[in-house]
């Protein structure tokens, strides 16, 4: 049997009004019948404005003596120099007694930061900020604090898509599309440029007999199965379905 092939335009922004956001929303289909047995992604594109620090990793901790703690500014920091800067401002003005610096050497990708008195930082109650500086432990008392490995800003970095079809359709609501993307990845986090990942040869999912959709939803999600933030953006997928 050959099957028709058809392409499903899926925006971000054409989601209904009770949907969540644009990473977790809503689709309905009203001026057509969406029947489909089987699908595959072809293309998405979606805007890098994904924070790398947000309230979920943006907080340091460290002991001058005493065990304190810094916040970061949410953001999205594309070099290590400023992140750098942003961890040592805050650890300096949360210290108050002790000024911290850092040095990064582009040559092996190590950031080191220095106190001006004895001090340790607990990476360890933080881990995704640690390995994002190259720090994977907890340093020693001292003041000289060197990462254990290469810088990496990308501490999320593979994107999962969800799509499912919804509990009032006309098949059971356990018989969901449920569709992941593997290989949107290495997101550089750098603001005002998209990842765009085309899927030529992906394959397609069977859901069974044909089935007809007017609602779907989908969801953004990071490493962690947690929705994601673009922060005021929409992205764009295009499915072929038959």
């Amino acid at each position: 049997m050959v099957c028709e092939t058809r392409l499903l335009f899926i925006n971000s922004a054409d989601r209904t009004s009770n949907s969540a956001s644009s990473t977790d929303f809503e689709i309905e289909f009203f001026h057509r019948e969406l029947r489909f047995s089987r699908f595959r992604v072809r293309k998405i594109v979606i805007p890098k404005t994904v924070y790398n620090v947000d309230s979920s990793n943006n907080t340091v901790y460290f002991n001058d003596g005493t065990a304190k703690t810094a916040s970061l500014t949410h953001g999205s920091y594309s070099t290590i120099d400023q992140l750098a800067t942003e961890i040592t401002s805050k650890v300096t003005t949360a210290s108050g007694i002790q000024t911290y610096t850092y040095t990064y050497d582009t040559v092996t990708g190590f950031l080191t930061i220095t106190s001006s008195g004895t001090s340790s930082f607990t990476w360890t109650s933080n881990l995704e900020l640690g390995k994002m500086c190259g720090f994977t432990a907890d340093t020693a008392s001292g003041t000289t604090h060197t990462s254990t490995q290469r810088v990496n800003l990308e501490n999320r970095p593979w994107l999962f898509l969800t799509c499912k079809q919804l509990a009032d359709q006309s098949i059971s609501s356990n018989q969901n599309i449920d569709h992941s993307i593997l290989s949107v990845n290495s997101i550089s986090h750098a603001h005002g440029s998209v990842i765009e990942e085309v899927f030529d040869l992906y394959p397609f999912q069977s859901i069974g007999a044909y089935q007809t959709f007017n609602r779907l939803s989908f969801r953004l999600l990071d490493q962690n199965g947690e929705v994601i933030d673009l922060h005021g953006s929409e992205f764009f997928v295009e499915f072929d379905v038959e």
